[in-house]
């Protein structure tokens, strides 16, 4: 009986790496992914550029066109492909769908540049990116850290004074974290936006991200700043509650506002009504 089971086990691991490695091989690769970005970029006549910093190379698009501007409006991407199953971390976090880089396009007006997370768009291999970096410390101290130093480089390639932060998915609370960290933040707005990864985390039954950061721990600080949110009523990963209990926890005449948007989920179709959305942040 004991052989039998031995068995049963074995032909059982062997079967659930025979799925990874199909579903690994529908994956689009590392190149693809890239490519794939810079055509969409570049359609609309928007670059890659690469910003170095003490710990991340970071990877941004923006118009090949720069004309010096006062304020600026930075696009963060969210946690891309982090995992490729439920216990198995992906090899490399370039998103298969940039959100952020597609409402980064889709603004109307103003100057719109979009900056990738630490290893996205990079070669991790080459760039020796651990993947804890996506995993339990994507909003920790050294990416915030790097993310600073690279929109300190933006502003000034582009003289400006003062941004706004736009952060989908896992980077609206990067845009949180980074604005309590600087004074030349005039809005913030999240799309679909994890603003609270402690209740993300605990909602979905997921390992709490222990060495993160979270903007909760921050509200006397993000109190002071004009904030709007944006959630998908049909948005199963990051439902709308997520925002409604950050925003409980500030004073009723500081609380960010909220819109829940009607028929959208978590991904599809944000770049599609970001031009009026914007009009409604631009105008907040």
């Amino acid at each position: 009986m004991n052989h039998f089971l031995q068995h049963v086990s074995a032909l059982l691991r062997l079967l659930c790496v025979s799925s990874l490695l199909v579903a690994c091989t529908n994956i689009p690769s590392f190149n693809t992914r890239v490519e794939s970005a810079n055509a969409l970029a570049g359609t609309h006549g928007w670059v890659p550029t690469v910003l170095e910093t003490k710990t991340f190379t970071l990877a941004s698009f923006s118009s090949s066109v720069k004309q010096p501007t006062e304020v600026i409006t930075i696009y963060l991407e969210g946690d891309g492909m982090a995992w490729i199953g439920p216990d198995t971390p992906s090899f490399d976090p370039t998103p298969l769908n940039a959100v952020g880089l597609k409402l980064a396009l889709a603004q109307p007006e103003g100057t719109a540049i979009y900056l990738a997370r630490p290893c996205q768009f990079i070669n991790t291999e080459i760039n020796r990116c651990d993947n804890r970096y996506w995993l339990n410390q994507r909003f920790s101290l050294p990416v915030i850290n790097a993310m600073n130093n690279a929109i300190d480089q933006i502003k000034k390639m582009h003289g400006a004074t003062h941004i706004q932060l736009v952060g989908y998915s896992g980077g609206g609370a990067l845009a949180m974290l980074l604005a309590v960290k600087r004074n030349d933040v005039k809005k913030i707005a999240t799309v679909a936006g994890n603003v609270d990864p402690d209740a993300w985390t605990k909602l979905h039954g997921y390992s709490a991200l222990e060495e993160s950061l979270n903007p909760i721990e921050y509200i006397k600080e993000l109190a002071g700043l004009k904030i709007i949110l944006f959630a998908g009523e049909k948005d199963r990963n990051i439902p709308p509650e997520i925002s409604r209990h950050f925003i409980s926890y500030f004073p009723g005449e500081k609380a960010p506002i909220l819109h829940v948007i009607p028929d959208l989920d978590h991904s599809c179709c944000w770049d599609k009504l970001w031009p009026s959305l914007w009009k409604q942040f631009a105008a907040y």
